[in-house]
């Protein structure tokens, strides 16, 4: 079974073979750029990591090239100070929810998606690499390759 590592590599290979004409060519390109929900980093992991929490593994914008470990030393956490928290906090049904603010330079509107570069819930996401990653990756590649085999 592929890596995530190896299923990005794989995924931006086959993109960059498809002619810049292909009509299909943005169609499987943003499929590949919106993996699903469950495969995109939350606020509430951001702020667990930013905490001293268990770093977590994570595919960055804006190349999705590779997977690397977030932690609380990553750059994207220069700026957090944790008695100036800038979110907002709910707890209901037994979960944490995060939603409006910013941990670092990590920022969420109310989708609670952890967003870089523009404020609210615009600009970069990062993925978790995990198993909703890698059958989204694996969709991805899948499509690739009937789309070139025609």
């Amino acid at each position: 079974m592929p890596s995530i590592d190896r299923l990005l590599r794989t995924a931006h290979k086959l993109l960059d073979t498809m002619d810049s004409g292909d009509p299909l060519r943005d169609e499987l390109s943003d499929m590949f750029t919106r993996p699903p929900k469950r495969a995109l980093l939350t606020m509430e992991a951001v702020l667990r990591v930013a905490a001293g929490g268990t770093p977590v593994r994570v595919v960055e914008p804006q190349e999705y090239g590779r997977v690397t470990l977030l932690d609380g030393t990553n750059y994207m956490f220069e700026s957090f100070d944790p008695q100036a928290l800038e979110v907002s906090i709910e707890v209901y049904a037994g979960k944490v929810h995060v939603r409006n603010g910013r941990v670092g330079y990590f920022h969420t509107g109310l989708s609670g998606i952890a967003h870089a570069g523009d404020g609210g819930d615009f600009g970069d996401v990062y993925w978790r690499a995990n198993g909703a990653l890698k059958r989204h990756l694996r969709r991805v590649v899948r499509a690739l390759d009937d789309h070139l085999d025609e």
